[in-house]
């Protein structure tokens, strides 16, 4: 499996972070805002590698992220 990116790694700590605050994932604006950033097209990329390399899945509604591999933080 590919390793991540730090920003990889930080898109998957927030995921795995909001879920565990709110016990849902965030949404694509959520999960930049937590990152700092302000384009949702960074967020997408982010959550694109994060599926490509296996970390997460997901389907075609805004919160539907599960996360399916630990980074191994938190």
């Amino acid at each position: 499996m590919q390793e991540l990116t730090e920003r990889q790694r930080e898109a998957l700590e927030v995921i795995k972070r909001h879920i565990k605050e709110h016990g849902y994932p965030p949404t694509v604006r959520e999960l930049i805002h937590e990152m700092g950033g302000t384009s949702s097209s960074h967020g997408v990329y982010y959550l694109e590698a994060l599926e490509r390399k296996g970390y997460i899945e997901r389907d075609h509604s805004p919160r539907a992220i599960r996360v399916i591999r630990d980074n191994g933080n938190s």
